[in-house]
């Protein structure tokens, strides 16, 4: 979903009940959160629920203007949930502000201040994956632990990529200290990539060996969008 600039409060909940699909593959939420998304919902707008044997527990977003507006749309869901035999989470639904710090995760992400990263839990099985890809006894050459990791790099990236870009300035810099470690044990010394390191393994070597960055495949991401 998109909002209007002056959009500041996000409203989301989880149903504690598993709902099912439309017969045509639509999501059943699909009109509930075309209507809040307005800020005006009408008790007549329900969509329909059909119950099948594959269902799920829906977690949803609703983007509003105001936190007046907010609590009536929160009043309205909880008013139709109830009648549709399904429960709002009571820890899980709430209402923020997203242009002020703690914010909320969602699908991965997690939105403050007006910006999205990935949220905590996202980021940490991230770095877990380039550790276990670039551990200094790697035995591998160099140019097979780049191939190795550039997979892992493209996949996060295809759907991380709309974070806020020091998001992956951050992570180019700690994936490449990684990669120095890995040289520098391979070269008899201790601990992680530091000092002198960066001038004998500077930014560009890696690039020449291949190494997918983050930072740039965001901005031309950007540059595509602006098109």
């Amino acid at each position: 979903m998109r909002c209007d600039e002056d959009c500041r409060t996000a409203g989301f909940g989880k149903t504690e009940r598993p709902v099912g699909w439309e017969g045509n593959g639509e999501l059943v939420m699909t009109g509930l959160m075309r209507h809040c998304s307005r800020g005006n919902p009408q008790p007549t707008d329900r969509p329909r629920l059909t119950l099948l044997n594959h269902s799920f527990t829906l977690d949803f977003v609703v983007l509003c203007r105001s936190q007046d507006e907010a609590e009536r749309v929160l009043q309205w869901l909880q008013q139709w949930t109830r009648q549709a035999g399904l429960r709002l989470h009571s820890e899980k639904t709430r209402i923020v502000d997203v242009t002020l710090p703690g914010g909320f995760d969602f699908l991965g992400y997690h939105f403050a201040q007006g910006q999205k990263r990935p949220r905590a839990k996202s980021l940490g099985k991230f770095k877990d994956a380039v550790r276990a890809k670039t551990r200094r006894a790697n035995g591998h050459s160099l140019s097979s632990i780049i191939l190795d990791l550039n997979r892992t790099l493209q996949g996060w990236f295809a759907y991380f990529q709309h974070s806020h870009r020091f998001t992956f300035t951050t992570l180019d810099g700690w994936i490449r200290m990684r990669l120095r470690s890995t040289l520098r044990h391979r070269h008899g010394r201790r601990g992680r990539g530091r000092g002198g390191d960066h001038n004998r393994w500077p930014n560009a070597f890696f690039a020449t060996q291949g190494l997918f960055s983050l930072t740039e495949a965001h901005a031309v991401a950007r540059q595509s969008s602006r098109r």
